[in-house]
């Protein structure tokens, strides 16, 4: 499941968005060809994107696993590395692969209504998280306004109901790599 999202960092976003996605399973996923993007449908080109995770990456069961823009600017602004990235920045963190079959865009996440879809190895989707936008039918989005420097946190982190009014909220003290 879509965790927590840094949807507006203080200051500049560029750079400073992260995902983080968590296994509430007792087993590990193999997230092998799992992809991450705010690309809400195949074939969308522009401003969104969609990005595959590498071969060999696994979540453990209970574990989470941090996405972010840039591993660098994680690690200044969290004092720890993500999992992944989505740029070449630091050579330690393995890089998503941008997944071109979907969408040829980037992840930028807007803070007046986006989404981000997590799809499995056939793209199908396994969750969605959406903000202040309808684009993606089937889930009711949050509807409420995320402070600049708050993340839109799963709560609790178990719950799916796809009514993002009911399975997140506003969270003051981003969280990243912990489930509350």
């Amino acid at each position: 499941l879509i965790s927590e999202i840094m949807i507006d960092p203080i200051g500049l976003d560029a750079g400073r968005e992260w995902i983080e996605i968590y296994n509430p399973t007792d087993t590990s996923i193999n997230l092998s060809h799992y992809k991450i993007g705010d690309a809400e449908t195949i074939g969308k080109n522009g401003s969104d994107g969609m990005f595959e995770f590498p071969t060999g990456s696994v979540i453990a069961a209970g574990g989470v696993v941090i996405i972010a823009q840039n591993a660098l600017t994680f690690f200044e602004d969290y004092g720890q590395k993500p999992q992944f990235e989505m740029g070449n920045y630091d050579p330690d963190v393995p890089d998503l692969v941008p997944y071109l079959a979907w969408s040829n865009g980037s992840i930028n996440l807007s803070n007046t209504g986006d989404q981000v879809l997590l799809l499995n190895q056939s793209d199908g989707i396994v969750d969605i998280a959406q903000w202040l936008s309808t684009a993606s039918p089937g889930t009711i989005p949050f509807s409420t306004t995320v402070n600049s420097g708050q993340t839109l946190q799963r709560w609790p982190p178990q719950l799916d109901t796809d009514d993002c009014n009911f399975d997140f909220r506003p969270q003051v003290i981003p969280s990243p790599g912990k489930i509350p």
